[in-house]
């Protein structure tokens, strides 16, 4: 046999890479033997590799090569990740080239391209990893858009939302101008970035000083709602209590503020506040009740609400504004500086703080168990100084922002209604049955009621077509008006269903303590106002009606900040159980009251996730439970039994 004078790796590496695969040498099927499997963390589609895919799956194919070796069943399953944002991106792009724009096209007619594309050009980063001769069962091959991929999602978002790891609601989040939609935080890059500070002189009102406050966004003076010094810095003790300043160029009158977040020691002192693009200012302007203007549109340029600069991008606007504040005199001076900035991790532009409704995922209960694995050395970390650090993330983790505006990747299973309100389901099927039952189930109960609780959420509301709805962000916001409804607008509509489907009941009316910051938050406290007023009201026409003060115990100013969540929107949860513990005493008979402690007992068990249900001791555990019901027959407890019961036969 004749040995070539040199290697040959396009020859020797792929005819043995093909024998390989021809023989199936990497394929698994579960047999006897003591099975070892690799998962591989999922490539996107639109990637090539690069060292730390090298180094990645170099591991893994040692690891299981050895397994392989040592007579284990070795399987390592390859697959590729949708990849949602840059794979948007690069069809977008394509598009563009055609002279097609996304915004022309239908959802479905947009999928299609991607999946075309997907087709063409995804997976280069696993065709790579066959010329490395990577031992992937490739008959495995997955992808996260595929049929079990997507059930498997649709099926754990659905389970997390019925168990309250998963709502919905207006946060600050990070904004994607360029991909027009929200980010995660570790989706964000922070980069240091080379600018100005540009010192602005904000007039105080009824004078001729100013004060002077330094920024690196003097774009954002459009959304200034308020101006913010410390109480301690002398510079602003002659400061009446009262003072106000005049927004440059824009000439809106706004409030001086004072809170110890300001420090003293840098720059002036004084601190511009713009709740709708800044997440600490965002705090600041719930804790003082400012108002929240959004400046932007969704692709970065300035909206028309306040009526400057409108429709140029954002950057642009910087360079024009110091123009003008320096034409009105109004810009003091401007500094080099250096500062981090954060940048999106897939399409590369500056994200921007925005307000919007998003779907999260709450943190708290998933990283508990993460962080005790580690402090508790049942995972070890190498080296040990990165215990710290993982306990410091784990321990300061914020709720996770899951949804994205995108039409590429898994549709999050939420199905919604027309006049407001939604379901979340597997299927629309099941999405109409369940919407179906819970309305039957509304009516029955409310037909056996000798109590109703009514609880008051906001006075303003989207009219569509003449008709009152909820705006449920599905159909474009210039379809509908907006509106505040009327103290005699909400006691005469109550006192319809007083005197009919409610009539010969005792209600009870509360106004919800939760912050609706859409409203803006002067136009949330006009809101409570209305609503206290129509419950007042409704209270002094019908005898069978009382009024609870749930929104006045928070909102006591004894109580607000301690009594609210981080998010300054949500009663934090010790509220909630002083706001139930003043109910039940008010409401409840001393024998309910006498139940309560077993009602939670249930209730915590029924929604106990065991560890083994198959054994004999979590049979056990629910049969105790349903004996515990069994004592307790003037209390219904129909879904938590038929759970126990069906735990109970499963797993017989």
């Amino acid at each position: 046999m004749q040995i070539a004078d040199k290697y040959s790796p396009q020859e020797i590496e792929s005819k043995w890479y093909d024998y390989w695969i021809e023989k199936r040498l990497f394929h698994s099927e579960p047999d006897q033997r003591e099975p070892y499997t690799i998962v591989i963390p999922p490539p996107n589609v639109t990637g090539m590799l690069h060292m730390g895919h090298m180094l990645n799956n170099t591991l893994q194919d040692v690891l299981v090569r050895r397994a392989r070796m040592s007579g284990r069943n070795a399987c390592w399953v390859p697959g590729m990740d949708h990849a949602s944002i840059a794979t948007e991106a690069k069809v977008v792009a394509m598009l563009h080239e055609k002279g097609i724009e996304k915004s022309s096209l239908s959802r479905e007619k947009f999928l299609e391209y991607a999946w075309e594309w997907k087709e063409k050009y995804g997976g280069m980063i696993l065709k790579q990893l066959r010329k490395l001769g990577a031992s992937c069962d490739w008959e495995r091959t997955c992808f996260t858009m595929d049929g079990p991929r997507t059930e498997s999602v649709i099926k754990v978002f659905c389970d997390l939302f019925e168990k309250g790891r998963i709502y919905r609601g207006v946060r600050m989040v990070n904004w994607d101008p360029a991909a027009k939609t929200a980010l995660s935080d570790e989706e964000v890059v922070f980069k240091e970035s080379h600018g100005k500070l540009y010192y602005l002189r904000y007039k105080i009102e009824g004078t001729d000083k100013a004060i002077i406050v330094a920024t690196t966004r003097p774009e954002t003076i459009l959304g200034d709602t308020a101006l913010c010094v410390n109480p301690n810095d002398p510079r602003y003790a002659s400061l009446p209590a009262d003072a106000r300043v005049i927004v440059p160029l824009v000439n809106r009158s706004i409030p001086v503020i004072r809170d110890e977040y300001v420090d003293i020691e840098f720059g002036t002192g004084a601190l511009k506040v713009t709740p709708a693009h800044d997440v600490n200012d965002y705090m600041l302007g719930e804790k003082y009740g400012l108002e929240t203007i959004d400046i932007f549109n969704d692709d970065g340029t300035i909206n028309d609400k306040v009526g400057m600069y409108v429709g140029m991008d954002r950057f642009d606007v910087r360079k024009q504004i110091e123009k003008d504040l320096a034409a009105a005199g109004l810009l003091e001076k401007t500094e080099e500086y250096t500062n981090n900035v954060g940048y999106s991790e897939r399409t590369g532009v500056a994200i921007e703080p925005k307000l919007s409704m998003q779907w999260f995922l709450s943190m708290e209960e998933l990283a508990r168990p993460a962080t005790k694995a580690v402090m508790e050395d049942a995972i070890r970390f190498v080296p040990e100084k990165y215990k710290n650090t993982y306990r410091h993330w784990m321990e300061n983790i914020k709720d996770w922002c899951i949804s994205r505006q995108l039409w590429w990747g898994q549709r999050i299973p939420a199905y919604y209604l027309p006049k407001g309100g939604y379901v979340v389901a597997p299927t629309a099927e099941e999405a109409l049955a369940r919407m179906n039952a819970a309305r039957q189930a509304g009516a029955d109960a409310l037909r056996t009621a000798d109590r109703v609780i009514l609880t008051f959420g906001t006075a303003w509301v989207y009219e569509h077509g003449g008709e009152v709805v909820a705006n449920c962000h599905r159909r474009p916001a210039a379809e509908f008006s907006r509106r505040r409804l009327s103290v005699e607008e909400i006691a005469e509509t109550f006192a319809e269903l007083l005197e009919g489907p409610l009539a010969g009941k005792q209600i009870i009316l509360t106004v919800s303590p939760v912050r609706h910051v859409g409203d803006t938050l002067p136009g949330n406290a006009v809101s409570k106002a209305v609503l206290r007023l129509a419950a007042e009201e409704l209270k002094q026409r019908f005898g069978c009606v009382e009024y609870f003060p749930a929104y006045e115990i928070v909102t006591d100013d004894l109580r607000d900040y301690r009594f609210y969540a981080d998010d300054l929107v949500h009663p934090a949860p010790q509220a909630v159980a002083y706001i139930w513990e003043k109910f039940a005493g008010t409401v409840l008979t001393d024998r309910a009251r006498k139940l309560l402690p077993e009602v939670e007992a249930v209730v915590a068990a029924a929604a106990h996730r065991p560890r083994n249900p198959q054994g004999e001791a979590h049979r056990a555990f629910c049969r105790r439970q349903l004996e515990r019901i069994a004592a307790l027959p003037e209390v219904d407890f129909q879904s938590e039994a038929a759970g126990f019961r069906r735990c109970i036969e499963i797993n017989s």
